[in-house]
């Protein structure tokens, strides 16, 4: 299934916002694998995914 950019930069939004609440409850392992591991993945996603709308 194609998700548009717009899917894309929200599931970001949400990621940040996950980190947020694992870095304020103390769970640095579940803050770190959002922030290596899946932030990363997305961006690159939402950045394929403008590279086809245009």
């Amino acid at each position: 299934m194609d998700y548009s950019a717009e899917d894309h930069y929200r599931a970001i939004q949400n990621t940040k916002e996950a980190i947020k609440r694992a870095e304020a409850s103390g769970n640095s392992h579940e803050a770190d694998f959002l922030t290596r591991k899946t932030l990363p993945r997305l961006e690159k996603r939402l950045a394929e995914a403008r590279m086809q709308q245009n």
